[in-house]
């Protein structure tokens, strides 16, 4: 078990298992997150200690086929289809009388969400596959990584957020500190 203690005095525990996967996380509030896996190591169910589940399917590929996310208020079931080059081609999402879909067209490193509206999302992606910037005609923003693929920076329209993340000696992510810009008016 890994034990973190922050600036403010807030303590983490991290538990994982044998080949890295992080199977439990404790913070000093009370609040605690369990992860469970299949054998080819993906995440298929997570639950929290605020009745909070999220159960995730894969196909043969370990592409994510199905997703469920249930906490006190909703739930939300999200599908994903894949095309012949293992990309996801379509996504449709569910809760209650909300839906929504949205079909994916690929280009080099950008990807374009179009939803049944007509309304695109353009996203592109850096070489290990990570979202690198992303428009729409609501919004836009950039974002930057550290050395082990996590966040470090993001600037959503004019909010600007820094992460601040720490390591165990194995390269785990441990903690994690956002720190905001002043907005401004």
């Amino acid at each position: 078990m890994i034990h973190y203690k922050d600036s403010k005095g807030d303590e983490y525990f991290f538990e994982y298992d044998e080949v890295g996967h992080k199977i439990h996380e404790k913070h000093s509030n009370g609040y605690e997150k369990w992860f469970e896996y299949d054998h080819n190591g993906n995440e298929v169910l997570s639950y929290d200690s605020n009745n909070n589940k999220k159960i995730k399917i894969y196909n043969n590929d370990n592409n994510l086929i199905y997703e469920k996310c249930i906490d006190t208020e909703k739930i939300v079931e999200t599908w994903y289809e894949y095309n012949s080059e293992k990309k996801c081609s379509h996504s449709k999402t569910v809760s209650g009388d909300f839906e929504f879909e949205s079909d994916f067209i690929y280009n080099e490193n950008s990807r374009y969400e179009i939803d049944k509206n007509g309304s695109i999302l353009i996203s592109k992606f850096d070489e290990n596959n990570n979202l690198i910037y992303s428009e729409s005609k609501y919004i836009k923003s950039i974002y930057e990584y550290d050395e082990y693929q996590n966040k470090k920076y993001e600037k959503i329209d004019e909010k600007e957020i820094w992460y601040v993340n720490n390591y165990d000696s194995q390269g785990n992510l441990i903690h994690c500190i956002k720190y905001k810009s002043i907005e401004k008016e």
